[in-house]
This record gives structure tokens, sequence and C-alpha cells, in this order.
């Protein structure tokens, strides 16, 4: 992350980084519209970010084995562990 990043956001939050949803919008249902229909980021629900993922996956984990375990915490769509499995 750039160094001004921080400041800026300390300067628009105050003390406190947002840390979730509630934390910028007052409802769940108001941050899930924003992603899906305004920032259009629920991967899972747009076709050319899926494919964006697997092509990903699939260029980054070609030559791991088949048998390896991978441990998937990115707290994602499970785009990404529906093309490992």
């Amino acid at each position: 992350m750039p160094l001004g990043i921080p400041r800026r956001l300390r300067h628009i939050f105050g003390s406190g980084l947002p840390r979730n949803y509630s934390d910028i919008v007052p409802s769940y249902q108001q941050y899930a519209d924003l992603q899906k229909t305004h920032y259009l980021s629920f991967e899972s629900e747009q076709p050319h970010w899926q494919e964006g993922q697997r092509r990903f996956i699939v260029t980054q984990f070609c030559d791991v084995p088949r048998q390896s375990a991978i441990l998937d915490i990115a707290c994602g769509d499970g785009v990404g562990l529906a093309c490992l499995s």
C-alpha cells in the first residue's frame, strides 16, 4: 500500500480504520447492494471476474501436485475454491 493511503484513510475515518461493512454503511443489505450493483465486485455473480480468478488459479497452481492440500482463507465468494476442487 502506498505510504499516503493510510494517512488519507485516517483523515476520512478518524483514528479507527474501518474493520467491517458497518463502519462504512448502516446495513449489510446496503453493503451487498453497493457491491453487487454499483461496484460489480461480487466475483461469483460477474462472469468476467470469475474467469479472471480461474485463469489466475490455473496459472499459479498448474505445477502444484493435484493431491496437495491448499488452505483457502481469502474470505472470498468460493470461485477460487470451486476451481481448486
